[in-house]
């Protein structure tokens, strides 16, 4: 008896540990894309939807102090040394030169340039309201990079990176 209790309590663990194993997969392998110049703590929200091979979807940080009074000072020259994901430095994680929201391509359209990850990503509502709200008004930054495109908002303390592909 004791050693199929121990057994059903090891089949039930193993489903578990291998979502913690992916949860934390994920917010190391995202991280991984944002500019080591963007300091951040921990994950708000990752979600998407991928294949073998490609996926889109939304990785939401939040972003430390020190990022933030950087933002503050420095307004766009923060960006100076943000050009390349802190996990590789070839042409797949550079990010184009930084600008100042909004984006005037999206000026005359119902979409943003996070629009691409969040069709993706369920997110909570307020949370995708203040992302788009953030892409579209003065006050953050983005800049894009392959299949990509990243949104700081030093207001709401944030790095959101929208991927597809």
């Amino acid at each position: 008896m004791r050693g199929c209790r121990a057994a059903a309590i090891g089949f039930a663990c193993v489903p578990a540990a291998l979502v913690v194993a992916w949860k934390l997969f994920e917010a190391w392998h995202f991280a991984g894309v944002v500019p080591a110049a963007i300091g951040i703590n921990y994950p708000i929200a990752i979600d998407g939807i991928s294949d073998f091979r490609e996926g889109c979807g939304m990785a939401v940080f939040r972003i430390d102090a020190a990022t933030k009074r950087d933002i503050r000072s420095r307004g766009l020259a923060f960006s100076k040394d943000a050009g390349h994901s802190r996990k590789a430095n070839d042409a797949y994680h550079t990010f184009s030169s930084w600008h100042s929201t909004p984006d005037p391509a999206w000026a005359d359209d119902d979409q943003t340039l996070l629009s691409p990850g969040l069709e993706c990503a369920k997110l909570d509502g307020g949370l995708r309201a203040q992302l788009e709200s953030a892409a579209r008004t003065a006050g953050a930054y983005y800049a894009y990079g392959p299949e990509k495109a990243l949104l700081v908002v030093p207001e709401l303390g944030i790095v959101a990176l929208s991927y597809n592909g």
